[in-house]
């Protein structure tokens, strides 16, 4: 008789790695991500182009801490309500988070050296409500 394996903990893979990733270097891993992310697209590195990227790493890490509160809860909260909208405002297109998520995932990998297929679907997995959901209420917000 075969054992069967523990079920797979999404959250506690992504928590494992996004806490490898901030230990190793919190500056690293935002100047990276932004590094893949403006080359990505023309229209990323317009839109960066004329950023404090210092101030833009902290508004990231913010992003990535609300997107991971609503990952678990579902519930909105006004800075996640006040993005969507500014988004929508600006014209971000679901392409745009497309890349956006890609870009990160890259970083992921490279950063993270225990990043395996379990660790990027954690990742995914965790990020698609928050991205979804500013999708959808940028639309309806603007």
């Amino acid at each position: 008789m075969s054992e069967k394996s523990a079920p797979l903990n999404f959250t506690q893979l992504f928590n494992d790695s996004y806490e490898r990733l901030m230990n190793a270097g919190q500056h690293d891993f935002f100047q990276t991500f932004y590094q893949h992310f403006v080359a990505a697209s023309p229209e990323v590195a317009a839109a960066f182009a004329n950023t404090n990227m210092e101030k833009q790493y902290d508004m990231l890490h913010l992003s990535l801490m609300q997107m991971m509160s609503f990952a678990s809860d579902r519930r909105a909260n006004s800075y996640l309500e006040k993005v969507a909208t500014r988004h929508a405002n600006l014209n971000i297109h679901s392409n745009l988070y497309d890349l956006w998520r890609e870009s990160l995932l890259k970083t992921v990998r490279e950063l993270d050296h225990q990043y395996d297929a379990q660790v990027e679907l954690a990742w995914r997995i965790t990020l698609a409500p928050g991205l979804e959901f500013m999708r959808a209420y940028g639309q309806l917000a603007s």
